[in-house]
């Protein structure tokens, strides 16, 4: 009897023991989990930066030459149009 009351001891213990390692597991589980969201939102934050600055490069881009164009349409330098346009002025 004495014999069957220290392997229900001896059971016990080594449940606990699962039990704590298990514990530890889940924990440790949780925290590479929470670790794993922070590297994810980071590089998707580098991912968002990128896109932003290479569609603001862009805009810069289409605005300039957009700017470009209507300055050398308003001012007629260098622009065919005002060729035509003297040359009818001239004629008349």
């Amino acid at each position: 009897m004495v014999e069957n009351i220290e392997k229900l001891f001896d059971r016990d213990q080594k449940i606990n023991l699962i039990a704590i390692k298990s514990n530890n597991l889940n924990q440790h589980s949780k925290n590479i989990n929470y670790v794993a969201a922070k590297i994810k939102k980071q590089e998707k934050m580098k991912q968002m930066k990128i896109v932003w600055m290479v569609g603001g490069a862009a805009a810069v881009k289409i605005f300039s030459f957009y700017f470009i164009f209507l300055m050398l349409f308003i001012s007629n330098l260098g622009f065919p149009f005002h060729f035509v346009h003297n040359d009818l002025l001239n004629h008349q």
